[in-house]
C-alpha cells in the first residue's frame, strides 16, 4: 500500500492518504482535482473527499454518501465542477458536460457515458472543456481534444494488450495509461520520476 506522491502536506488528500497508509488500509481509488477537490477510498468502504455541495442529487457529496465506495473503480474530476465515478460493475455515476440538449455538444463526456453505460471501463477529463476520454468494453474508447502523443500511446497500448485505465491531469498532455502490458505516461518531470520509481503501480492520480 505504499505510494509516491507530490501533494502539499497541508492538502486534505495528502492527510487522507497518510491516514490510510498508517492504518494499513488498502487504497482502492484516488481522484485529484484542484486543491479543493479530491477523493480517496479504501477496501473496507472508508472514504474521504471534498468538493462542492450544490446541485441537489447531482452533488458529488450526496452521490458519494449514497453508494458503496469500496465498489468504486475510478474517480475523475473535470471542468465546471464536473465529476465521474466509475464502478467496478461498469456503471458510471456522473455530472458531466455535453448533456442531452444537443447531440452535437461534445464539451464533455456525458453522451459517451450514457451511450456505453454499464460497460464503462474508465472516464477521464482534464481541467478544460472538450478534453476527455471514455473507455468501454475491453479496448474501445471515445475521446475529444486529447494530445496527439496521448492518442498515439493509446493506440500503442491497445495493440500491446488491453487498456485497463486512463487518467488525465489538468492539461491534455498530462496522462497515465495502464494496459495489461504496462504503463504509458507523460507529465511534469516530478511525475515522470515518480512513475519510473514505482515498479508495482496499481493506482495513479494526477492533476
Amino acid at each position: 500500500n505504499g505510494n509516491f506522491r507530490s501533494i502539499p502536506s497541508s492538502n486534505d488528500a495528502d492527510v487522507a492518504l497518510r491516514e490510510y497508509n498508517d492504518n494499513k488500509y488498502e487504497i482502492t481509488a484516488v481522484g485529484l482535482g484542484t486543491s479543493t477537490r479530491y477523493a480517496v477510498c479504501n477496501q473496507l468502504g472508508g472514504s474521504k473527499w471534498a468538493m462542492h455541495r450544490e446541485y441537489g442529487d447531482a452533488c458529488f457529496h450526496t452521490k458519494m454518501k449514497s453508494i458503496t465506495t469500496s465498489k468504486i473503480k475510478q474517480i475523475s474530476f473535470g471542468p465546471n465542477n464536473s465529476y465521474a465515478i466509475v464502478m467496478k460493475s461498469g456503471f458510471c455515476y456522473h455530472s458531466t458536460l455535453g448533456g442531452a440538449n444537443s447531440s452535437y455538444d461534445r464539451s464533455g463526456p456525458w453522451q459517451s457515458i450514457e451511450k456505453h453505460q454499464n460497460n464503462i471501463s474508465y472516464v477521464a477529463m482534464t481541467g478544460n472543456k472538450s478534453e476527455w476520454i471514455v473507455g468501454y468494453g475491453s479496448n474501445g474508447w471515445d475521446s475529444r481534444g486529447l494530445s496527439s502523443t496521448c492518442l498515439d500511446q493509446l493506440r500503442e497500448a491497445k495493440s500491446d494488450g488491453t487498456i485497463k485505465s486512463v487518467t488525465l491531469g489538468r492539461k491534455d498532455w498530462y496522462y497515465a495509461i495502464h494496459s495489461s502490458w504496462g504503463w504509458y505516461y507523460n507529465g511534469t518531470d516530478t511525475f515522470k520520476t515518480a512513475m519510473k520509481a514505482c515498479n508495482d503501480k496499481k493506482i495513479v492520480a494526477i492533476w
